[in-house]
């Protein structure tokens, strides 16, 4: 806090002040990292004001994100609930939609809705050329969609199918495709 102490101390201070007074307290320890001492510190002893404040910035930016510190209260607190049960009323909703539409099975909907809509031809090669032929791209995209979709992972999927594809199949074309 003494960093954020000395911040707001040169908050009104011109940036053309590029050093800190000689008689300031500046805190390094814990705060500056080491392989930035050469950037805050130079051989002198003096300290670089920039420098030190990016790093006041980061150091607190990661203590927010570690939880040490917050400023004020905390906006958010999530208890541990631990298993919740499920409300009858949301289980007799998951019973009533499976009993009129069925389990729908993403695969076989991403499926359908490339058939019905050609949505796949709108992924494009940054590439110069496409040398592989445009069904095995919709099917590899469709996979990639799948894998991404359900969070199951392009491994997994690979390894799971009889599709014929392998994993490493998929992936360059998911690095080389854009959407217009």
């Amino acid at each position: 806090m003494d960093a954020l102490d000395l911040l707001r101390r040169y908050a009104d201070i011109p940036n053309t002040t590029r050093r800190y007074d000689a008689s300031e307290n500046v805190p390094i320890l814990g705060v500056v990292p080491d392989g930035w001492l050469e950037a805050v510190v130079d051989a002198d002893g003096v300290i670089e004001r920039a420098s030190n404040e990016l790093c006041v910035i980061v150091s607190l930016k990661d203590a927010l994100r570690r939880r040490e510190t917050h400023h004020g209260e905390p906006r958010w607190h999530i208890p541990d609930l631990g298993r919740l049960k499920v409300p009858e009323n949301l289980r007799a909703l998951h019973t009533e939609v499976a009993a009129r539409w069925g389990i729908i099975d993403l695969l076989e909907f991403l499926k359908e809705s490339d058939f019905v809509t050609d949505f796949t031809d709108a992924f494009t090669t940054v590439a110069t050329r496409e040398a592989t032929p445009r069904e095995v791209i919709r099917k590899r995209l469709l996979l990639v969609l799948y894998a991404l979709g359900t969070n199951v992972g392009i491994k997994r999927v690979a390894d799971g199918g009889r599709h014929g594809e392998t994993e490493a199949a998929p992936q360059p074309d998911r690095l080389r495709r854009k959407t217009v």
